[in-house]
């Protein structure tokens, strides 16, 4: 009878722990740093390859932006979106080949990346999870790339307080579809 009752204890010991652990985990602690980012990508992906040697070469495009994203843990995963403006009107591609045209007016999406200049940002989050995100942000203007952002959180996470002043067109970009 003593070795059940052992044992419960050693289990609600074991839950309890687990749940303060995984609670703490919750509370990843960020900082922002400004840093020179990386303007390429060293990836495997064929898809984002092709949109990166076209990201880095001259073109007509007003404004290009192109958001990467891998998820590390169990198995890796990465996918990509880029939106950019061409002859006043919106483009889209995201993790296929297909582009398609954005109802969205041109103005709009241009105003929302007008604060954006030179800003080279690194936000690194301490985390305890076993999955482990990198996200990196990267626009161009007039064939200048303007800012490269870098985070090793999913942005959705990082508190709102870091990101807030210049990089706020965040959100607006992920809701664009």
């Amino acid at each position: 009878m003593t070795i059940i009752k052992r044992s419960k204890i050693l289990f609600i010991a074991i839950i309890f722990i687990g749940c303060s652990t995984q609670k703490q985990s919750r509370n990843d602690i960020c900082k922002k740093v400004n840093i020179e980012s990386e303007n390429e990508y060293s990836g495997n992906s064929q898809i984002i390859l092709n949109n990166f040697s076209d990201f880095n070469s001259k073109s007509n495009k007003t404004l290009d932006i192109i958001r990467v994203s891998s998820t590390t843990g169990y198995e890796y995963k990465e996918n990509f979106k880029r939106i950019f403006i061409e002859d006043d009107k919106v483009f889209i591609i995201e993790d296929n080949k297909t582009i398609h045209e954005v109802k969205l007016n041109s103005k709009q999406l241009q105003e929302a990346f007008l604060e954006c200049n030179e800003i080279k940002s690194l936000i690194n989050c301490s985390s305890k999870k076993s999955q482990n995100y990198l996200y990196r942000f990267f626009v161009k203007k007039e064939n200048k790339i303007v800012m490269t952002f870098t985070a090793n959180n999913q942005v959705k996470n990082i508190d709102s307080n870091l990101i807030k002043k210049e990089l706020f067109f965040i959100n607006f970009f992920e809701q664009i579809e």
